[in-house]
């Protein structure tokens, strides 16, 4: 047996050992050059026992406090999440509600496979084609949907659950992408970009430019390539979204994750609540 895996048990023997052995070698053998009678032997015995017992004592009430208190801690720290993950309760309820809202969108379309496949008009064509092809596409037109607040998803590390953490953060990314690429406007900004290119055609058409007018066609310049490229992103990020919500089923399934995993955390919460 090895001692040092026991170590409560090793000191009950000692304990109870120790007088036994004392009785034996102090008195019973008579040892030599023993100084005392029995009476100052049993004397000084007592306050020695009685200062380890004391040790003893006080060394299991002060660990026993110290674990309460621990246990004091971990509580309050599991009820210190309520505010916050109720809040997130809210947030998860919006975002069903927006994913609920670009359901009912599709399937309020000429049908889903409008959403799904873009017609040839929108594709590969430049100029007032491509403008017109733009406004006849339900999936390049901008959703109104409720933003999402940053600032509750922000607060994550109120959470001590690092897997409902994670959760919470993968989930954020996933939906701001979506929404933000939902909401954008190309319809409009493929106007704009319509409108600074006759600007610009203009412009150059002149022989003799001002001052002005040539740092005005540098700005137009600008803006346009600015525009061009962003809407060529988001051209292909609205595909890309409404492609995985299609694919995905809208992601109710993820989002129904999550929300169960929040409700017990509430729940478990309440409980802790209750027993204080």
């Amino acid at each position: 047996m090895n001692v040092r895996k026991r170590p409560k048990l090793v000191i009950a023997l000692t304990i109870c050992l120790l007088p036994v052995a004392l009785n034996y070698i102090l008195f019973s053998w008579k040892m030599p050059g023993l100084v005392g009678d029995l009476n100052s032997w049993m004397g000084f015995i007592s306050n020695y026992s009685g200062g380890i017992i004391g040790g003893i004592v006080a060394f299991i009430i002060t660990k026993s406090q110290i674990q309460a208190q621990k246990e004091e801690n971990k509580i309050n720290r599991m009820i210190d999440q309520l505010p916050y993950v109720t809040k997130l309760r809210f947030e998860i309820n919006k975002l069903k509600e927006n994913l609920n809202s670009i359901k009912r969108i599709s399937e309020g379309s000429k049908g889903i496979q409008d959403l799904s496949t873009p017609s040839e008009l929108a594709k590969g064509l430049s100029g007032t084609l491509f403008l017109q092809g733009i406004l006849s596409e339900r999936r390049y037109t901008p959703l109104f949907l409720d933003k999402l607040d940053k600032q509750i998803w922000n607060e994550v590390h109120f959470i001590n659950d690092i897997q409902l953490q994670t959760k919470v953060i993968e989930t954020f990314n996933t939906f701001d992408n979506i929404f933000n690429t939902l909401q954008y406007d190309l319809p409009r900004k493929w106007i704009r970009l319509d409108e600074v290119d006759k600007l610009i055609e203009r412009l150059k058409s002149k022989d003799d430019k001002s001052i002005t007018e040539i740092e005005q066609l540098r700005k137009y310049h600008n803006e346009y390539s600015n525009l061009l490229l962003q809407n060529n992103i988001y051209s292909n990020k609205k595909h890309q979204v409404w492609d995985g919500l299609f694919q995905n089923n809208f992601y109710f399934e993820t989002i129904e994750e999550v929300s169960s995993v929040i409700d017990e955390k509430i729940n478990e919460i309440n409980i802790l609540l209750k027993t204080k």
